[in-house]
C-alpha cells in the first residue's frame, strides 16, 4: 500500500492519494481522484444537511477543483461547493483496488 504526499511550497497543505482500504478526511484527497465516502464523523444537524445534499456513506464522489477554498465535488450527477471544515469531517476512500 502506497500513500502519495504532495507538500506545496505557497500553502504548506499536504494532500493524498487515497489508496483503498485507509480512509482519509476529504479535505486531504487529491483532485480528479474517484472516492468513496465512508464515514460522516459530524454532529446530527451537519449529517442531516450533508444526507440531503446526497453525501451518505457508500456514496461514490469525486474532488473537481480544490483551489485553496471551499472544495468543489461532483457527487450523483450535482457539483457542490463544501468548505474545509466540512471536507475534514467526511471520511472518504479510494474506489480503485490497486
Amino acid at each position: 500500500m502506497t500513500i502519495m504526499i504532495m507538500v506545496s511550497d505557497s500553502s504548506k497543505t499536504k494532500d493524498r492519494q487515497v489508496n483503498s482500504g485507509k480512509a482519509i478526511p476529504l479535505s486531504m484527497a487529491l483532485a480528479d481522484q474517484e472516492l468513496r465516502l465512508v464515514e460522516v464523523q459530524a454532529g446530527r444537524n451537519l449529517t442531516r444537511r450533508l444526507a440531503e445534499m446526497g453525501l451518505t456513506p457508500g456514496v461514490t464522489l469525486r474532488v473537481v477543483q480544490k483551489n485553496g477554498g471551499p472544495l468543489l465535488i461532483s457527487v450523483r450527477g450535482s457539483r457542490i461547493a463544501i468548505g474545509r471544515g466540512m471536507a475534514q469531517k467526511l471520511l472518504v476512500t479510494s474506489t480503485t483496488v490497486g
